[in-house]
């Protein structure tokens, strides 16, 4: 249902929904993005504070950054104090940042000094977090597909050069600097592909037997699928003779959404998604709307790795942002 109510509800909007109102609707999403992640942001902080001290969990903060654990602290707190996996809240984060992007190269000679810096204040700060909540792919995803819109926005294209050298410099830095981003980013190695066991399990090594199965499933059905409802049954079958320790209760889904629908669906499920993708895309890069192009990358590495379209945190930004851009009325010849 949710995958349906943007759409719907943007098509049969009496009046046109123009780029200013589209402009004014993405300015809302991204003041909510930042209000509810600062303010589970500052909950976290004061649970790190309350657990430093020579009678605390941690003796010292530097005990306290390099204990392994530190990152899943900081995830977790923040996912019971906002109600948001960080992933799905470092998506919103991401999409934030290419909003704010795209209206800084759209408007740059028209913008006052005092708002260019209020909006690269705003952008560096949304990243920040997208560092701390440590959430690899969304992370990434945000990098690259703020570099593709730098690209497609940049006349001079030897310009984009340094647009790379700086969004490599800002990631390298990010995954070095802070805590919570390094200890995930460590977890990252050809070694870390084996099966998962019980003394050796993290959120690196448990994708190896997903992915195992969920290929597993698809090979045998690949056209038809077994039925959206049947996955996670046959996924956890599956789980059970690979490593009862690490996938037992535990509900992994496919931790890929071209895969789930592959799986439930058949080989038509992952090609709908894609045609979906690819039409907004190429609908709006046409009318030079470059943002939409960069929040298409941005969800398509996400559905890599994430089953987005599954929880409600995901299917409504999809969703909503989808139908926003999806329905374009001939008045809207240029993005301005």
């Amino acid at each position: 249902m949710s995958l349906l109510a943007f759409p719907v509800a943007f098509f049969m909007t009496p009046t046109p929904i123009t780029t200013r109102k589209k402009g004014i609707l993405n300015i809302l999403f991204v003041l909510s993005t930042f209000s509810i992640v600062i303010f589970g942001m500052a909950k976290v902080i004061l649970k790190i504070l309350a657990n430093i001290g020579p009678d605390k969990f941690w003796k010292s903060s530097s005990q306290m950054f390099n204990d392994p654990s530190f990152a899943f602290l900081v995830r977790t707190t923040f996912e019971n104090e906002v109600s948001i996996h960080p992933t799905y809240a470092s998506i919103f984060l991401g999409i934030s940042v290419l909003i704010l992007l795209d209206k800084v190269l759209r408007k740059f000679k028209i913008l006052s000094q005092a708002e260019k810096l209020l909006y690269y204040f705003s952008i560096f700060l949304a990243l920040v977090l997208l560092g701390i909540l440590a959430s690899r792919t969304p992370f990434l995803a945000t990098m690259i597909s703020g570099l593709a819109l730098f690209f497609m926005h940049l006349k001079k294209k030897i310009n984009a050069l340094y647009a790379i050298t700086g969004i490599v410099t800002i990631t390298v830095l990010l995954i070095l600097v802070v805590p919570s981003m390094s200890s995930r980013f460590k977890e990252i190695s050809f070694s870390n592909t084996e099966l998962p066991t019980a003394k050796h399990e993290n959120s690196f090594n448990l994708r190896t037997g997903i992915y195992k199965c969920s290929m597993e499933i698809i090979s045998d059905n690949w056209l038809w699928g077994i039925g959206p409802g049947n996955v996670q049954t046959v996924l956890n079958e599956c789980y059970g003779k690979l490593s009862k320790e690490s996938y037992e209760n535990k509900n992994y889904n496919t931790h890929n959404q071209f895969l789930d629908y592959w799986a439930g669906l058949g080989i038509l499920g992952p090609i709908s998604l894609l045609m979906i993708l690819a039409f907004a895309s190429y609908k709006n890069f046409q009318i030079n709307r470059y943002l939409v192009s960069s929040l298409v990358i941005l969800f398509l590495f996400a559905l890599l790795t994430e089953n987005l379209l599954t929880r409600q945190n995901g299917i409504v930004p999809f969703a909503y942002f989808i139908g926003l851009y999806f329905f374009t009325t001939p008045a809207e010849t240029k993005y301005i």
